[in-house]
């Protein structure tokens, strides 16, 4: 496992850290991306020349995840900006573990998208085959969104009338991590490579 960024990136960074995996930052101009990456994440506009190498990484066989305008005409993505206040589960495989991932942001879902809901009702994460690799392309920027200090109140479920309200990030970054997660496992069991990662819980438990 070797997971390839764009460009340095504190939250991608981070949640690379989170999860245990490897990951440095590639030079798409000098390295051969096939042997070096098990994952490429795109987190920043590619030039035209960076836009090719990355196609013929996917067609390589390789994984690609980013913001679906990091990643506009690659393989042919494109994308419809909408408001999202959030993404909701819609029970696919993908993201098991995401279930409400509270946004409050101006997106570009990605054409093609078949998994996770919006508050729309429409699909907002494409997921599955592209360019002769594979690919997740979210509707969102992960490191702006990692870095986002909005804050608002919010209920929380509880068995009486009135439920409890608490004033926390708008951005549910607990969520946003699990979705990432979902991605790299997602992406590397479809290459056929074994995605491990660290325990989320002391030893004993």
């Amino acid at each position: 496992i070797q997971i390839g960024l764009v460009t340095r990136s504190s939250g991608w960074e981070q949640l690379c850290a989170q999860e245990g995996v490897p990951y440095s930052t590639i030079d798409l101009t000098a390295q051969s991306l096939a042997d070096e990456c098990s994952l490429l994440i795109v987190n920043r506009i590619l030039s035209p020349n960076e836009g090719e190498v990355v196609e013929q990484y996917l067609r390589d066989g390789g994984a690609v995840v980013g913001y679906t305008e990091h990643l506009h005409a690659v393989a042919g993505i494109e994308g419809t900006e909408q408001d999202l206040a959030y993404v909701v589960a819609d029970h696919n495989d993908v993201f098991p573990s995401v279930h409400l991932l509270d946004l409050g942001v101006r997106g570009i879902v990605p054409r093609g998208a078949n998994t996770l809901r919006t508050d729309a009702n429409t699909f907002a994460v494409a997921a599955g085959p592209l360019g002769g690799g594979y690919a997740v392309v979210l509707p969102f920027d992960v490191d702006a969104l990692l870095h986002d200090a909005r804050s608002a109140n919010k209920s929380f479920y509880f068995n009486r009338d009135r439920l409890p309200s608490e004033r926390v990030s708008l951005v549910s970054k607990g969520e946003l991590r699990q979705l990432v997660h979902g991605a790299f496992q997602y992406l590397h069991q479809v290459r056929g490579i074994p995605y491990l990662h660290l325990w989320y819980f002391p030893r004993d438990l």
